[in-house]
Order: structure tokens, then sequence, then C-alpha cells
């Protein structure tokens, strides 16, 4: 059996990428900590779960000779200012699956970065998230031209889903609506263009580029992971309200924008054809989807 090795199975877009390979017969091996909430994917068939260290990555090797892929999935974005666990899990950590892989000759490395990377110099909200994101990119770019190697960035556009973190914007704009006890949302001019991609789309996505891995070049290859559908903020807010069916006014304009805010990120078309016909997830139909996860958790919708 096909075996992947995946970081990260156990946050927002890792358990969708494992549920996606679990459905395509490959087994995951997902590296965890101490610390991770496996609960979820215990549901999931061909899943090993090990405890992430140099010496446990090492046996994998060992005992698994049919390793196809590494796909690093986790990160952290430092919110709570552990800067040290910034630089551990978005560079050190795939740094150092990276060298392993090429190490037990295993060339295919899948890496999710983000849109936001390509603004690490001016987005200041997220600077050392960025800064990380962009110092791996960078190295795999390097690692990449000089070792035999397939490393695929994949740049995710503003990715959202159930499941996702409550402090992430869709879910928090999900919460804010249903907690407006004066029944006014105060907002920027919602002028900034996203790209909005359902997690599940970003998840099937990364099935294909393991199923469709020869005809991925060697060296380095970075995709854009976006629907290609430009949409302002202030469209996808008021489609939350709609949805929602809230009585809470949306006051636009309210809230000045912040310092080096990103006014446009919208995905560019790939050049793999078995990514062109994709479907992609209906904006309404995802966020319908999404409201009703965060619905089910318990937010109330005033």
């Amino acid at each position: 059996m096909k075996t992947v090795l995946l970081t990260g199975a156990t946050g927002f877009l890792g358990y969708y990428i494992a549920r996606q390979l679990s459905d395509s017969n490959y087994k995951t091996i997902a590296l965890v900590r101490n610390s991770s909430d496996i609960s979820h994917l215990a549901k999931l068939s061909n899943i090993e779960f090990i405890l992430f260290n140099e010496e446990n990555v090492k046996s994998i090797y060992k005992k698994n000779k049919n390793i196809k892929a590494i796909i690093h999935a986790a990160t952290t974005y430092g919110k709570q200012q552990n800067y040290c666990e910034v630089q551990k899990v978005n560079f050190f950590l795939p740094s150092f699956l990276l060298h392993s892989a090429i190490e037990h000759k295993v060339n295919y490395f899948i890496n999710c970065d983000s849109f936001f990377t390509d603004y690490y110099q001016s987005y200041k909200n997220l600077e050392f998230y960025t800064l990380s994101k962009h110092q791996f990119r960078q190295w795999g770019e390097k690692v990449a031209s000089n070792s035999r190697v397939k490393f695929v960035n994949l740049k995710i556009f503003h990715m959202y889903g159930a499941r996702d973190r409550e402090d992430k914007f869709i879910p928090s704009i999900i919460r804010q609506l249903s907690e407006q006890k004066d029944n006014v949302l105060n907002l920027t001019n919602g002028e900034q263009i996203r790209d909005f991609i359902y997690v599940e789309d970003v998840a099937r996505i990364i099935k294909l580029l393991i199923l469709h891995e020869e005809q991925v070049s060697y060296g380095f290859n970075n995709i854009d992971v976006g629907t290609g559908i430009a949409t302002s903020i202030k469209n996808l807010v008021m489609k939350l309200a709609c949805n929602t069916n809230t009585s809470t006014i949306l006051n636009f304009g309210a809230i000045q924008q912040r310092q080096g805010e990103i006014m446009y990120a919208v995905a560019s078309k790939n050049e793999y054809s078995f990514l062109k016909d994709i479907i992609f997830t209906n904006l309404d139909e995802g966020l319908l989807k999404t409201i009703n996860h965060f619905l089910n958790q318990g937010f109330k919708i005033r």
C-alpha cells in the first residue's frame, strides 16, 4: 500500500487531507504531538499516528519502504507571541522532513503555503507567520534546485470551512453576528478582494497531486490554490448575514483598515491539466455548510 507522511493531520486542513487519502486507499502516517487530539480521526481507515521526534522519523523510513510523498500541512500563526514555536513548526520541522526525505530517496514534498507569504514584508498583522513561511519557501526552492526532488509549494488563498478555528476571519464574523447585543457590527469598508476556497476543495487538489505525481516536474513548483473568483470582503460578510438571517446592522466603514492591508489576492490559473477541470464548491454553499457547523457548535444567531 502506498504511504504518505503527513504533518498537521489534527488541524483544519490536515483533517480533510487525511480523509481524502483514506478514501483513496492510501496509508497515512500522521506525525503528532503528545498534546494532539486524534479523536476526530479515529474513524478513518489506514491511518497511523506517530509521535514526532527525529528518532521516530528515522524509524518510519526503516519500517515503510513505500512512502510516496510528504505533505507538510502543520502551521502556527504566533498569535500568542510564541515566536519560537512559529519558527519551529513553519521552518525547522519542514526543513528537517525535507532533508530526511531526500536522504531516504523520497522525492516528492508538498508544502501547504499561503498567499499571505507573498506579503511578508508589508503585512504586519501576521509578520512572524509570513516571514517563517517565506523563509521555508525560499529554502525549499534552493534545495529543489540542488537535489533530485519534486518540491510543490501550494500557495493557498483564503481557505474556509467547517472545523476551522473560531478565531479565524469567517468563524469570527459568524460569532459576532450571533453575539451583537446592540445589533450593530462595525467593520472596515470591506473593499479588500479575496479568493475564497472551501477546505474540502483544497484537500481534493492535494489528493490529485498525489495521484498524478508522475506529471509533476522535478524542481520547485509553485501552484496557486484558489477558485480564481474575486469576491470582496463586503460581499462575503453580506452573504454571511443573509444566510444567518441575522438582524445585526452591518456598519461598513466604521473601522479603519490596517496599515499594509492586502487589497487584492486572487489565484492565477495553473498549468497542470489534471487540476483544470475541478468543480469548486459554490461560495454560498460553502458558507452555508460553515455556518451550519458553527451553529451546531453552539453559536446562536440573534
